[in-house]
């Protein structure tokens, strides 16, 4: 399966496209400029990924709290990519993120259920304290990990 995962609600917004061949992730600048980039992104991950926007099956995007304006950044385009090209999309509060981070890190640390098929995504640091950015994990399996920085991370299954 092929899973878009989008974090436009956190400073550190980032979007990533797993796929049982690999897994592929571009972070945002903090300047939040999230709504110019977004989209070409979004092609650009595709392209490197060989992939098209049809291809994948299910989404995965942060709703909140977070930046009003970031927030409906990512709602809007999950809603719009849902609508046209029939994938499922699942939402997930930036709290729940911040809660499943502790469930998460004990699976995929204790091999549970996440170990096999975990892949994290991201750039410099991710996921260690005091990182300056963020991003989004997935799994070809539809599995999820949406990381906003500084450690702070939630598994989706």
């Amino acid at each position: 399966m092929t899973v878009l995962a989008i974090d436009t609600a956190t400073p550190y917004a980032a979007l990533a496209l797993a796929a049982d061949e690999g897994e592929w992730c571009e972070a945002f600048p903090s300047n939040r400029r999230v709504s110019e980039r977004l989209i070409p992104s979004i092609r650009d991950v595709l392209s490197r990924s060989r992939r098209r926007l049809s291809d994948v099956r299910h989404l995965v995007v942060l709703s909140g709290p977070g930046s009003f304006t970031g927030i409906r950044i990512g709602l809007a385009t999950a809603w719009a990519f849902s609508k046209t090209c029939k994938m499922t999309v699942e939402s997930m509060t930036t709290l729940e993120a911040m809660a499943e981070s502790l469930r998460g890190e004990a699976e995929r640390a204790g091999g549970g259920a996440a170990g096999g098929d975990y892949a994290q995504l991201g750039h410099g640091g991710l996921g260690t304290s005091g990182s300056e950015s963020g991003a989004i994990s997935v799994a070809a399996s539809g599995n999820a990990t949406l990381s906003g920085g500084a450690g702070d991370s939630a598994y989706v299954q």
